[in-house]
Parts: structure tokens; sequence; C-alpha cells
């Protein structure tokens, strides 16, 4: 049975595997892409609604107790998102 964990954007639950890991890096936040770093981590769903509730809410800031940079966390996501829908 696949593990399920929650989006901290629309607060869904799903498999692990369909969602985008985040992590705590140098006091801001990263993108996991092999879902495998050592730390705190918080989940996403690869939409960008998502993204954008969790920023809103500062869920992302509260779950992994780094402040995130917007605009960079923005790109990150959606060069990971573009990347898996490729693949």
């Amino acid at each position: 049975m696949e593990p399920v964990r929650t989006c901290l954007g629309c607060r869904g639950r799903d498999n692990k595997a369909d969602l985008i890991r985040l992590v705590r890096s140098d006091g801001g936040i990263a993108v996991d892409g092999r879902q495998s770093a050592p730390g705190r981590g918080g989940y996403l769903h690869p939409r960008q609604s998502c993204w954008e509730q969790a920023l809103r809410k500062r869920a992302l800031n509260r779950a992994l107790g780094a402040v995130a940079d917007r605009e960079l966390l923005l790109s990150r996501l959606t060069a990971v998102a573009a990347k898996a829908g490729a693949a």
C-alpha cells in the first residue's frame, strides 16, 4: 500500500508519489525532487492552484518553519511539474 500524504495547499490527501515534496534548506524552502532529502518536509499537488493556496495561507512557512521566496519557489515548482508531466 502506497503512503498517503496531505497537500499543504488544498488539504487533499493523495499518494506520496503523486505529490511534490518540499524541504527546509538553508533557512529557505527547496523542492526535493527525489523525495529523500533529510529533514522536515511538506507536500503539494503539482497544480499551481495548490501552490498559490499554500503561499497565500502561509502553510509552507508554518509546516517547514522557513520563509518561502514566492517567485523562486513558483519557478522551481513549475519546472518540476513540467518535468513530471513530460515523463
